[in-house]
């Protein structure tokens, strides 16, 4: 006759086979059967170390900080926008080649850390200098540097809005197909920052000449910084875009001149 009570062999704890492949520390089993089926046996490997909590704990930790990475960099991106494009997307302070114009590179990476003070006394800055001098690269460093110092620091996040001159003149005319002219003007005029790259290289007509005035003098009203760089010299500003608008860039703009000659054309040679 058969008996009902499990057999010893069955009842006997066993041994665990794993290991733990941090330490080499040996797993035990422990009995994880519960009443009334205790003696059913359910055995389950339990490590003796606490490497894996440690190292599952770091590693999210890691996967914590990627995703606060990548929410930052997503919001300095916010700020600062993409309207700079791939080429500009990494440029910086800390990439810019300073043995060609490093006092203008001083003078821009000065007026960033003071973003703060120039959004209230609305002080800019004009950038000339010849093509390929870095100007572009100058405007991609500042934008970058104000996203990522000030993403957290100001109440309210800077808006940083960054056209070329021939595309500013070139939204407004779209927008009148859109009908949605007084928002472009708008998003120029109300914006923390604006950088207006290359002016007086587009087609200067009654149209485009009033248009940047329009904005230039709000932002001007209002004590709203812009950021101006052109490739021409002064003579040819004034000629170009007329004293009205010179008058008022020169007054709320700190003049920056850079030197040197094309390094586009350099790195060919």
């Amino acid at each position: 006759m058969k008996s009902n009570e499990p057999s010893m062999k069955n009842s006997m704890p066993k041994k665990s086979t794993l290991k733990c492949i941090y330490c080499g520390k040996k797993y035990i089993l422990e009995n994880c059967s519960v009443a009334p089926y205790y003696f059913d046996r359910v055995w389950k490997d339990i490590p003796q170390c606490d490497c894996l909590i440690k190292i599952e704990g770091k590693k999210q930790i890691k996967e914590d900080h990627k995703k606060e990475g990548i929410k930052l960099i997503n919001l300095i991106r916010l700020i600062r926008g993409d309207s700079f494009g791939k080429r500009y997307q990494k440029a910086s302070f800390s990439n810019f080649d300073k043995s060609r114009n490093k006092k203008a590179w001083e003078a821009c990476l000065e007026w960033a850390r003071n973003f703060e003070q120039h959004l209230e006394d609305g002080k800019g800055l004009f950038i000339t200098g010849t093509v390929g001098t870095g100007k572009t690269h100058l405007l991609a460093a500042i934008s970058d540097y104000i996203a990522r110092i000030f993403k957290r620091k100001l109440k309210t996040r800077p808006w940083i809005n960054y056209v070329t001159s021939t595309e500013l003149i070139s939204q407004i005319k779209n927008s009148f197909e859109s009908h949605n002219t007084e928002e472009v003007i708008e998003g120029f005029e109300e914006c923390s920052l604006l950088i207006i790259d290359d002016i007086g290289t587009e087609k200067i007509t009654e149209f485009s000449y009033e248009q940047i005035y329009k904005i230039i003098d709000s932002r001007y009203r209002n004590m709203k910084p812009v950021i101006i760089t052109s490739n021409l010299n002064d003579n040819e500003i004034k000629e170009k875009l007329s004293e009205r608008i010179v008058s008022r860039i020169y007054e709320t703009c700190k003049g920056i001149k850079l030197t040197g000659k094309d390094y586009r054309l350099e790195k060919l040679k």
